[in-house]
């Protein structure tokens, strides 16, 4: 599925010295399909099995993360992010909105969960490759595997204006 909503990238107190609004589309995941429901069930059933003596709060099925953060999705297919400071004492949890952010972070898991694949959206015929990181939706080596921070791990760019 393919959402565009159209966003005034930049209000009209913010720019003073512009005289055109600039518009710009930003692709949306939209809910968690019906089919795929199932599938996240089960891994956070097992997710929250392997993690049952934990004290912290259980957040959901891990999408990705390293030691100051980690993005999480729970069985209402909304993704969590949570972060800690250097000090870790400073906890916080955030849930992510829809969009780009939300779209790596099921890009990042569907690497190991392939039916999160079918939540992505789809390539419209407006869009171009994204040059960045070749169509893969991942930066070029020498880099290790990182999202591609233009595409957002699509591989694809919808370019300014498109429907």
């Amino acid at each position: 599925m393919l959402c565009l909503k159209w966003i005034t990238t930049v209000p009209d107190q913010l720019r003073p010295n512009l005289s055109v609004r600039y518009v710009y589309a930003m692709l949306l995941l939209g809910p968690l399909p019906d089919h795929l429901r199932p599938i996240v069930q089960r891994l956070i059933v097992e997710a929250r099995a392997k993690h049952s003596g934990a004290d912290d709060e259980f957040l959901g099925y891990l999408l990705c993360g390293g030691p100051g953060g980690s993005n999480y999705l729970d069985e209402a297919g909304e993704v969590w992010t949570w972060t800690c400071g250097a000090d870790g004492l400073d906890e916080n949890v955030e849930r992510i909105p829809d969009g780009p952010r939300k779209i790596g972070s099921i890009a990042i898991a569907a690497l190991r969960v392939r039916e999160l694949v079918e939540w992505l959206p789809r390539r419209p015929s407006t869009a171009t490759d994204c040059g960045v990181c070749k169509s893969t939706g991942w930066l070029q080596p020498p880099l290790p595997l990182l999202l591609c921070s233009e595409c957002f791990g699509l591989g694809w760019l919808v370019p300014n204006g498109a429907r």
